[in-house]
């Protein structure tokens, strides 16, 4: 009685706890079913429902007609089709593998003082948006190695993704927009660092906040999990949690920014307007580098999935409180947890908020291990981890 007393306490906890449940919004692999359409010279559109994986998985009725995320269309600026665009197309590692390839040959805009090309998702028109997650692959193809090696100007802004809490092409005032590039710091194999960036619109936008993570090196000819978390506050509140996994190796928190993520002098923040979640946004000098030694300056994304309301992520491996375990509280595919102690781990259960069993495995008195949980519902769960000095229970959430 005192075991499930105890876990209906627990129980009652994680439901206080979490005052909204995350919320699935949308994915796609850009497998069969998925199609580029109405190309023309400023956007085109992605329609069609994702068969690989199950829903929300339908371009138009789930990601377009969202109450919170408003119309999602793919936005061109500078150029022809013939010089920049949007395709579906066959994962260069893997012929049985679809991918949404952005590609552009030149950066000049026809009459334009600054010459650049955009090629980025829009989800705009949002709508009380201050929790919003999404993760997607990413891959840089070795193109981008005359970059790295050869290039001698500074990256001036690459951009990947863009969050605007309240845009300067609206009404709204107290503008605000954070920004996460590619960053070229050096000359080598490990030159491309991500840069993220706050920028505040008085007047003329300024660099409110900037950050560069020097000891991360993202990586070309491999394929990279990117999950990148905003969360509207103050100086206190706001958060920016960027993580990502190279194919091969372990993730890594690259950026973990609490500072403000919406105006400092708004009094009244009501969420994101627009976000771009998949974007490439540069100058003319990389792109024709790039192009000058052979190459075509281009980045293919796959597994794109938006969510909202994604309760607080840890920085990877976090103690739990009154525990002897560390584990990761948030998770993907893979629970990772180590011992904080000399005490060894025999067991690890996982109920559901019922009290019903949804996953256990037993180990030979380990120090540190891992569990995969991919197969679970997205969904919050209790976990207990059976150590030699008693067993430590804690929360879990996880997310797909």
């Amino acid at each position: 009685m005192k075991v499930l007393f105890t876990l209906t306490i627990l129980i009652l906890e994680v439901f206080c706890s979490i005052a909204q449940s995350p919320q699935l919004i949308f994915r796609s692999g850009f497998e069969p079913g998925s199609q580029v359409v109405n190309q023309s010279s400023s956007d085109c559109d992605i329609i069609g429902l994702d068969s690989s994986v199950a829903s929300p998985n339908d371009w138009v009725n789930d990601l377009e007609n969202h109450p919170n995320i408003g119309d999602f269309k793919i936005q061109y600026q500078g150029g022809s089709s013939s010089e920049r665009l949007a395709e579906i197309l066959t994962d260069p590692t893997d012929s049985t593998n679809k991918v949404l390839k952005y590609w552009t040959t030149h950066g000049a805009i026809s009459g334009s003082s600054r010459d650049y090309t955009r090629i980025q998702g829009n989800v705009y028109g949002n709508n009380g948006l201050t929790n919003v997650f999404h993760k997607f692959r990413m891959y840089l193809p070795h193109d981008w190695d005359p970059i790295k090696y050869t290039y001698t100007r500074d990256l001036e802004w690459m951009t990947i993704t863009e969050y605007w809490n309240n845009a300067n092409w609206t009404s709204e005032g107290d503008e605000f927009r954070i920004t996460v590039n590619i960053q070229k710091l050096s000359t080598g194999p490990d030159s491309l660092y991500l840069q993220v960036h706050g920028d505040d619109r008085s007047g003329s936008w300024n660099t409110y906040w900037d950050t560069v993570n020097t000891t991360f090196f993202i990586p070309t000819g491999k394929w990279i999990t990117v999950t990148s978390h905003f969360i509207e506050g103050d100086a206190a509140n706001g958060r920016i949690i960027i993580k990502m996994q190279p194919d091969g190796e372990p993730e890594t928190v690259v950026h973990d920014i609490r500072n403000f993520t919406h105006g400092p002098n708004d009094n009244s923040p009501d969420g994101l307007s627009h976000f771009n979640p998949l974007k490439l946004y540069t100058s003319e000098w990389p792109i024709d580098h790039i192009r000058n030694n052979g190459g075509v300056m281009n980045i293919l994304w796959d597994d794109l999935e938006i969510w909202k309301d994604v309760p607080e992520q840890t920085t990877g491996i976090e103690k739990v409180t009154n525990s002897n375990v560390l584990y990761n509280t948030i998770v993907h595919d893979v629970l990772s947890f180590s011992s904080a102690t000399e005490s060894a781990i025999d067991h690890v259960v996982i109920y559901d908020l019922n009290g019903k069993v949804v996953h256990q495995k037993s180990f030979k008195s380990i120090k540190w291990g891992e569990l995969d949980i991919s197969f679970l519902e997205s969904a919050n769960y209790i976990v207990h981890f059976k150590t030699e000095s008693g067993i430590i229970v804690g929360k879990l959430v996880k997310i797909k």
